[in-house]
């Protein structure tokens, strides 16, 4: 009982760290919706990006669970073209995931990749996408 009151503490004083961390920086919102694509039309996912301190997270509201065989990865739009940022977990909803340093993005998106990713993004397999406001 007592390991898993301990579990909870800790993914508590996690959650709150990374909400201290949204507060305290200078995210912008990025929403990426999948509406005008045809692999997921309700899927939805929020990015912040601080880019500043050059910190992305994304936090998954709808992505449907993948096979085994498949990851979700996250992509930041430069101007040299696309760049792979990290995975991102479908199953850990309303959840602050942290993804790679970004400084400069037009927008940001995710593709299925095959498992652990890819070195440039399955076009056809694209999921959603959201544009820098």
């Amino acid at each position: 009982m007592a390991g898993n009151l301990n579990q909870v503490k800790l993914e508590f004083e996690e959650k709150e760290s990374q909400l201290d961390k949204l507060v305290a920086g200078d995210f912008r919102l990025v929403k990426l919706k999948g509406e005008s694509l045809n692999m997921q039309k309700d899927a939805s996912v929020n990015l912040f990006w601080d880019q500043g301190a050059k910190e992305v997270f994304v936090e998954v509201y709808k992505l449907k669970t993948l096979s085994d065989e498949y990851d979700y990865q996250l992509w930041a739009i430069v101007d040299q073209g696309p760049v792979g940022i990290g995975l991102v977990n479908e199953g850990e909803k309303m959840t602050l995931q942290q993804m790679q340093a970004v400084a400069q993005a037009g927008a940001f998106a995710i593709t299925i990749e095959p498992k652990g990713g890819s070195q440039s993004p399955t076009l056809d397999k694209l999921v959603v996408i959201g544009n820098v406001a």
